[in-house]
C-alpha cells in the first residue's frame, strides 16, 4: 500500500488552494496526493469574492474587478462604492489551469484521477479507497460532497444562477457589478 503524508480528496477551490500552498519549498519534504474524478478541463463554475486590495490572491486570474455595486428591487435602486473592498470574479478553468501548472512544477505532489470511495481514520493512519486501490496517509483532507443532510436538518447550499445577455446596444455599466436585481 502506497503511503503519503497528505491526501487531498477533491480538486476544487479548497483542495487546489491547499495543494498550491503545499507546493511551496518549505513543504518539499512531504509526499502529497491530490485526487479528483474530473480532469479539470472545462469552465464548470466561477468564484466571486470580496477582498481588500492589499490582501489579493491570484490577481492575474481576475476576470473582472469592481469597486462599485448595484442593488435593484421593488423598493431599492442603489449603487454605491464598496471601498475599502473590491469584488472579484475568477473563472474556474483559469484557476484550475493556474493551480495544476503550479503543482506540476514540483516533484513531491502527484495528481490521480478517480473516485474516492471511502476515507477511514485508523488512529495514526488514514486509509483512502481510490477505486480498486487503497492508499494510506497521515492526514486526509476531504472536500468531496457525497450526500446532503436530511430534510429536517439545517443546511444552506448557496448557489447563484444567472444569464449571460448579449445586445447590440449597451444596457449595463460594466464598471458596476449588479449584485442583486
Amino acid at each position: 500500500m502506497e503511503h503519503y503524508d497528505y491526501i487531498i480528496c477533491g480538486a476544487g477551490l479548497a483542495g487546489l488552494s491547499l495543494a498550491m500552498r503545499l507546493s511551496e519549498p518549505e513543504y518539499s519534504h512531504l509526499k502529497v496526493l491530490v485526487v479528483d474524478r474530473d480532469r479539470k478541463k472545462t469552465n464548470d463554475r466561477t468564484w466571486s469574492f470580496w477582498i481588500r486590495p492589499e490582501e489579493q490572491r491570484f490577481p492575474e486570474l481576475y476576470l473582472k474587478t469592481w469597486d462599485r455595486l448595484a442593488f435593484y428591487g421593488d423598493r431599492v435602486d442603489r449603487t454605491f462604492d464598496i471601498s475599502p473592498f473590491q469584488y472579484h470574479t475568477i473563472r474556474g478553468i483559469d484557476f484550475y489551469n493556474h493551480a495544476l501548472a503550479k503543482i506540476d512544477e514540483v516533484d513531491h505532489i502527484s495528481f490521480a484521477h478517480g473516485d474516492v470511495r471511502q476515507v477511514q481514520n485508523h488512529g495514526d493512519v488514514v486509509h483512502v479507497q481510490l477505486g480498486d486501490q487503497k492508499v494510506s496517509c497521515r492526514y486526509a483532507i476531504d472536500s468531496i460532497v457525497r450526500s446532503f443532510p436530511e430534510d429536517n436538518k439545517l443546511f444552506v447550499w448557496q448557489h447563484f444562477m444567472g444569464w449571460e445577455v448579449e445586445s447590440d446596444v449597451d444596457h449595463f455599466d460594466d464598471e458596476v457589478a449588479t449584485y442583486m436585481d
